[in-house]
């Protein structure tokens, strides 16, 4: 459930809220974590990754994925899928500025991390007349070879989660460039609640967790939204989305101005997040992430393993995951999304989770950028988040210092720092994805509002 309301029990908490604010606003806005030259965390020190011999940074496809969103490693194919939008500085569906009907579309691109090449996804049985404005993406591997791809999808007259089958790869005829894969639409997961969705992990076809970033959509309600920005409301929610029954693939009607429909019930997973964006879970189900981009911080939570918890949606049973709240990490920045990092099962009980989070570290910068659509630069920073195995005993004064923590702290010590750059190799930073490449671990970084294109980072410490 959603993190406790710790000043209830320390009521003189409550004083110290408005200070808080301030406190972020001057380290936000005011001060924010700037670097003058790239940063790289490799064989244990920080370098400039453009400095050494050979470089371990490149951008990659930068032609072909300007403006990426996110970016998903399927490492068993040794591929990667971009959400690249080429559309975006015509039409921004995170803010709902500009036409979603005449912006050109986003695009699902196939990225070979061996051979560095680019090809376009292309997904067959797609509705006619949809439009495709992606932001996050989430994969699901099958038994088979194959996967399911969860897309969110935000156009001028619906608000989706699109889900989408992956067949095993096959090799490209010419030999040159991604594997062939061979994508399929199968229907799309919509409910009225979900206003403002933003990144996803999917448990199955007909069903994914979701980011809903804010109480007040800014289709609908333009101005609370803009003040629930800047105050940093913590209005965003977790949610649980299941197919339902009967329903049908495909678009038919839409009612009001958001949400085309409900194809979907719907439950609540966890709440009370400052902009509810990046969302991670660990391969085992034990583990859940929320990132919190305008409380500069990362939520963890414990997954129940004995299943659903009692839900708050329509449906007719409970689906949703049963989460408990371990504690909140503050990054000292604006986290977009998350990554967890593979790793054998060994490492993993002994050095526990790892995963990384992507986002911005000046906020008065991405701002510009975000107003220039992209043709001023901002800073990107990526760092690693270690997440002990075992959940600590309960207690009533850990909870009154994590509140603290979250409150005051800037960085805490289990955020380590990757990547930094001033937005010289890379500008707004939104996705850190790592995998095993030929020089050990690589990273792929991803700019939302960079025109460029991503960057390659090799032989990088996560």
């Amino acid at each position: 459930m959603p993190p406790p309301i710790t000043f209830l029990a320390f009521p003189p908490l409550l004083a110290l809220y408005p200070l808080s604010y301030v406190v972020w606003l001057v380290r936000t806005l005011a001060l924010p974590i700037r670097v003058k030259t790239p940063k790289l965390l490799s064989n244990g020190t920080l370098v400039d990754p453009t400095a050494t011999d050979p470089p371990l940074v490149k951008h990659v496809g930068s032609d072909q994925l300007p403006f990426s969103e996110d970016v998903i490693v399927w490492q068993a194919h040794r591929l990667a899928i971009f959400s690249s939008d080429p559309g975006r500085p015509f039409y921004n569906p995170f803010t709902n500025e500009g036409d979603a009907a005449t912006a050109p579309h986003a695009r699902l691109m196939l990225y070979d991390l061996d051979k560095r090449t680019v090809r376009q996804l292309e997904i067959g049985n797609w509705p006619e007349g949809r439009t495709l404005h992606s932001l996050g993406l989430g994969l699901k591997e099958d038994d088979n070879g194959g996967a399911i791809l969860a897309v969110v999808n935000i156009g001028a007259d619906f608000t989706a989660v699109d889900m989408v089958r992956l067949a095993p790869p096959t090799e490209p005829n010419d030999g040159d460039g991604p594997a062939h894969i061979t994508a399929t639409y199968l229907h799309s997961l919509e409910n009225p609640k979900i206003t403002t969705p933003n990144a996803v992990v999917p448990l199955s076809e007909d069903q994914v967790v979701v980011t809903n970033s804010f109480g007040f959509s800014p289709k609908t309600h333009k101005v609370l939204n803009t003040v629930e920005t800047i105050l940093a409301i913590p209005g965003g929610k977790v949610y649980a989305l299941r197919r339902a029954a009967g329903s049908f693939p495909g678009i038919q009607s839409s009612y009001g101005t958001f949400g085309a429909q409900t194809t979907a019930t719907c439950e609540l997973v966890a709440e009370r997040f400052a902009l509810a964006n990046g969302i991670a879970a660990s391969p085992d189900g034990r583990i859940l992430l929320v990132a919190g981009t305008n409380s500069d911080d990362v939520s963890v939570y414990d997954v129940d393993p004995s299943g659903a918890g009692p839900g708050s949606g329509s449906g007719t049973g409970a689906f949703a995951p049963r989460v408990h709240f371990r504690e909140t990490l503050p990054v000292g920045f604006l986290l977009d999304n998350l990554r967890y990092v593979p790793k054998d099962a060994q490492a993993q009980q002994a050095e526990g989770y790892t995963f990384l989070g992507a986002g911005h570290p000046a906020g008065l910068d991405v701002l510009a950028a975000t107003e220039s659509k992209g043709k001023k630069l901002a800073g990107s920073r990526v760092v690693k988040i270690h997440i002990p195995v075992h959940r600590p005993p309960p207690s009533l004064w850990r909870s009154f210092t994590n509140e603290l923590s979250r409150l005051f702290t800037r960085v805490h010590k289990r955020v380590e720092l990757v990547f930094a750059d001033s937005g010289e190799l890379v500008s707004t930073s939104a996705t850190a994805v790592a995998f095993t490449g030929k020089t050990g671990t690589e990273v792929l970084v991803t700019g939302v509002w960079d025109g460029r294109g991503p960057v390659h980072l090799t032989s990088v410490d996560v």
